[in-house]
C-alpha cells in the first residue's frame, strides 16, 4: 500500500487556502483578516520546510542553489559521521540500563530445567561446557529479541533520536528494525557456527566472569537470589559486549559500506527511511507558519494598530 505524502499534500492546502482566502470576495472584518493571515503564513511555511527538507536529497525545482543536494556532495562526510555517531548507543554505558532491566533468570526458567542447570554450571572445567553455554545463551538471547523486536523499535528509534541532535533526522523506524535483523542474522551464525570468531573471545570472557562469581549459587527461588543472578548475568552481557569491541566493528565495517556506495543511491535510502518523518516535519511547517501568521498580524494589529 502506497504511503500518502502528507507534505506535499499540506503545501497543495495551504496553497488552496491562499488562493480562497485572498481570491474571493470576503466580508471585510477579523475574521477574514485572520483567516488570509492564517493561510499567508501556512503557505510561506510549507513552502520554507519543502524548501529545506528537498535540499537534504536533490536540488529544488532543479535550480543549481548553493547549498543544495547536501547529501549526495557531503556524502563522504557522512559515510564517516553516521556510523561514529551510531556507535555511540552501541557503547556500553549507553545499553547497560536496558540490559540491567532483563529478567535473565525468568528466560533461563523457561527454557531449561533448573537442575540441569545446576548441573552444568557447577562443572566448568568440562571440555564441552564453553560451548554449550555459548550456544544456550545465544538461543535464548535470540528467541527473546525475536520475541520483543517488535516492541523494542519504538523505544531504541526514540532514544536515538533524543541523543542525536540534527543527525536525529537520519535515523527512523525502519533504520532501527533493519539493525535490530542485523543483529539477529549475526547471532543466529553465532549460535549455529561453534567455530565463529567471537566464541573465543566470549569464553574469555565468560571464564574471566565466573571467576568473580565465587561460591554463590544463584538458581534459588527466592527474591534476592534472583536479583543478584540477574545482576551478575547483566555484567557478563556487558562484559561480552566489550570484549568483542562490537560498536567498533560495526562503526568500521558500516563506514566501509557507506564509502563504497553510490551517493545518489545513499541519498535515496536515507531519504526512504526517514520519508514519514520528513512528511511529518512538512505538515508541521504548514500549521506553525500558519499559527505563527495569525499571531504576528495581531502583534501588528496591537502594537502598530493595523
Amino acid at each position: 500500500m502506497k504511503k500518502i505524502p502528507w507534505g506535499s499534500v499540506s503545501l497543495v492546502a495551504a496553497f488552496v487556502g491562499w488562493l480562497v482566502a485572498n481570491l474571493l470576495d470576503w466580508p471585510p472584518g477579523v475574521p477574514t483578516e485572520l483567516l488570509r493571515a492564517f493561510f499567508d503564513g501556512s503557505l510561506a511555511g510549507a513552502l520554507a520546510d519543502w524548501f529545506a527538507v528537498t535540499a537534504l536529497f536533490r536540488k529544488p525545482a532543479g535550480l543549481p542553489l548553493p547549498h543544495t543536494d547536501l547529501l549526495v556532495r557531503r556524502k563522504e562526510d557522512l559515510a564517516r559521521a553516521i556510523p561514529e555517531f551510531l556507535g555511540q548507543f552501541l557503547e556500553t554505558s549507553s545499553l547497560a540500563p536496558l540490559v540491567q532491566k532483563l529478567d535473565f533468570a525468568a528466560s533461563l526458567e523457561s527454557h531449561f530445567d533448573l537442575a540441569q542447570l545446576s548441573d552444568l554450571f557447577a562443572k566448568p572445567e568440562a571440555a564441552q561446557w564453553s560451548q554449550q553455554a555459548l550456544t544456550a545463551a545465544s538461543k535464548i538471547l535470540l528467541e527473546d529479541l525475536r520475541r520483543r523486536r517488535p516492541e523494542l523499535v519504538d523505544p531504541l528509534t526514540a532514544m536515538v533520536k533524543r541523543r542525536a541532535g540534527w543527525k536525529g533526522l537520519f535515523v527512523g523506524t525502519d533504520t532501527v528494525d533493519e539493525m535490530l535483523q542485523g543483529l539477529l542474522d549475526e547471532l543466529e551464525a553465532f549460535h549455529a557456527d561453534l567455530s565463529h570468531p567471537l566464541r573465543p573471545l566470549l569464553i574469555r570472557a565468560a571464564a574471566e566472569a565466573l571467576s568473580r562469581w565465587g561460591e554463590e549459587k544463584p538458581w534459588g527461588r527466592t527474591d534476592a537470589s534472583r536479583a543478584a543472578f540477574n545482576h551478575q548475568a547483566a555484567n557478563m552481557v556487558l562484559q561480552f559486549w566489550e570484549v568483542t569491541r562490537v560498536p567498533e566493528r560495526l562503526s568500521a565495517s558500516l563506514t566501509y559500506v557507506l564509502m563504497h556506495t553510490d551517493a545518489r543511491q545513499l541519498s535515496e535510502r536515507i531519504r526512504s527511511a526517514v520519508g514519514q518523518d520528513l512528511q511529518a516535519i512538512r505538515v508541521n511547517g504548514a500549521l506553525v507558519g500558519g499559527i505563527a501568521g495569525v499571531l504576528l498580524s495581531q502583534c501588528a494589529h496591537l502594537i502598530l494598530g493595523r
